[in-house]
């Protein structure tokens, strides 16, 4: 039984929500008694909607269900890991980060794959325009 590819759009709408909510609390309400935490939920934030951003392509892609699902792993290991790690002040909890990374770079990685072979692959674009916009 395969999974229909449009499922990773309502998995974006509920990962956009939540990120959206995350990000508006650390800037707002999020108040660490140490000020590195806030750094830490501002990368959270940060890569939580990027790859948020990038699940909406998962459809289009030539594996929609691998590149979707290694993202979603990544902003649950990833992002999750970090939101934890700021919110209780402590790097005990940041075992998954790693694992989070290492999905984030497979999921990138199986993008290259363009589907159809010759449109760009919308992720590239995305991508480039990322590394550009933050690079500067």
């Amino acid at each position: 039984m395969s999974m229909d590819p449009l499922l990773w759009h309502k998995v974006a709408a509920i990962s956009g929500v939540a990120a959206l909510g995350l990000g508006t609390y650390g800037a707002h309400v999020f108040k660490p008694q140490n000020p590195a935490y806030k750094d830490v939920w501002h990368t959270a934030s940060l890569y939580h909607l990027v790859h948020t951003a990038a699940l909406v392509a998962a459809p289009i892609t030539k594996h929609p269900n691998v590149f979707g699902g290694l993202l979603t792993a990544g902003i649950l290991a990833f992002s999750g890991t970090c939101y934890t790690v700021a919110f209780l002040e402590d790097r005990k909890y940041s075992t998954l980060a790693p694992f989070g990374g290492f999905a984030f770079i497979a999921a990138w990685g199986k993008s290259n794959e363009e589907y159809p072979p010759t449109v760009p692959s919308i992720i590239e674009m995305f991508a480039i325009t990322f590394i550009l916009k933050f690079s500067c």
